[in-house]
């Protein structure tokens, strides 16, 4: 069993347990979040545990970052299961600060800013939210002062904000956007229904051809960020619609899931089976925890070799390099479905097994 991080509540209990790292002349790596962890804010402390020798999660609801009409006492404060949850990712230091010690009777400072803050993104309907990120982060990066600090690449415009705001402030910290990961398989329900608290959500985004197998993708959102889109979103204004058919197969798909919720957890079952074959074998998959799995080779031609061989097999895994994704980082993609029975999986790790050897790419 991992140890149990320590929890720092106070600055003093902080400063001690990031000087006993300092002083053995560990790196350290910082997490910020707000807590209630998904497996998305696990992504970026893994990403962290390969930055760094040593990872601390802060988790503080920071009141600055709500508006009068946000409902700041209603966030989720979930710090046993966040507790857990990073002990099995063997983070060591949790820094849980009381909102007193982040903002002591009389603190009177503000911070502004501007350039990417300022782009008409999410400043143009929440325009409080970026001076709260941006004090609550100069406060944490300060008091920890890390070499490195993880933000996910899903809130784009506020790790650039926390960008701007590390190099404006000459902050000995650098700044490493991840691709967090959405916690997918939570987002419907076993009864069907997405579970997405729109309370607490402004812009939803999804796709259509990766996730329900139909085609596209869909934005739902406030009436003002829809018009916006209408005139400002270049993927909007240069495609044409769906023809009927599809936006009928759409809906059709949707109605499968609602009325089958035993597919979804199929998929995940079917998932977790095929990734876990594919890393006994010995592929690299990457840090992907989609149904989509990647099995990356990095040489182009060896990656092209791998799917053609496999496809002559009875496999189809579609081969992919540059510049679909970088030179060095040539793979091949595949998809399960709930539909797939367990013995075709195990024909296709079969398959990948002995094409594998055949190519060099895993050990015989």
């Amino acid at each position: 069993m991992a140890p149990r991080p320590r929890i720092a509540r106070t600055l003093p209990a902080l400063h001690r347990a990031l000087e006993g790292w300092r002083d053995a002349g560990e790196s350290i790596a910082l997490v910020p979040t707000m807590g209630a962890l998904h497996e998305g804010h696990l992504s970026l402390v893994r990403l962290a545990r390969k930055r760094a020798q040593r990872v601390v999660v802060s988790i503080f609801v920071n009141p600055a970052q709500f508006a009068p009409n946000e409902d700041f006492a209603s966030y989720p404060r979930t710090f046993d299961a966040d507790a857990k949850a990073l002990t099995a990712a063997g983070v060591g230091l949790i820094w849980a600060p009381p909102v007193e010690t982040m903002y002591t009777p009389g603190f009177a400072t503000r911070i502004v800013p501007e350039g990417p803050a300022k782009v008409g993104l999410e400043d143009a309907f929440r325009p409080h939210f970026f001076g709260g990120v941006a004090i609550v982060v100069s406060k944490l990066l300060i008091q920890c002062l890390p070499n490195v600090a993880v933000f996910g690449e899903k809130d784009f415009q506020q790790l650039m904000v926390v960008a701007r705001l590390a190099a404006d402030l000459d902050l000995p910290v650098k700044i490493v956007g991840a691709p967090d990961i959405t916690p997918h398989a939570d987002i419907i329900s076993a009864g069907g229904r997405e579970k997405i608290d729109h309370g607490r959500v402004d812009i939803q985004v999804g796709t259509l051809s990766k996730a329900i197998g139909a085609l596209g993708g869909y934005v739902a959102g406030s009436r003002a960020l829809i018009d916006f889109l209408y005139h400002r979103a270049r993927p909007f204004l240069f495609s044409t619609s769906h023809p009927p058919p599809v936006a009928a197969a759409c809906i059709a798909a949707i109605d499968v899931l609602l009325e089958e919720p035993a597919l979804i957890d199929r998929l995940w079952d079917n998932t977790r089976f095929f990734k876990a074959g594919l890393t006994q074998l010995g592929f690299n998959t990457g840090m992907s925890e989609s149904p989509i799995t990647p099995v990356i080779v990095g040489d182009a031609a060896r990656a092209m070799a791998l799917s053609d061989r496999l496809f002559a097999r009875g496999v189809f895994a579609q081969g992919i390099g540059f510049p679909t994704v970088a030179r060095d980082k040539a793979r091949v993609r595949t998809i399960v479905t709930a539909t797939h029975t367990r013995e075709e999986l195990q024909f296709a790790l079969d398959a990948f097994a002995h094409v594998g050897r055949e190519l060099g790419i895993i050990q015989g």
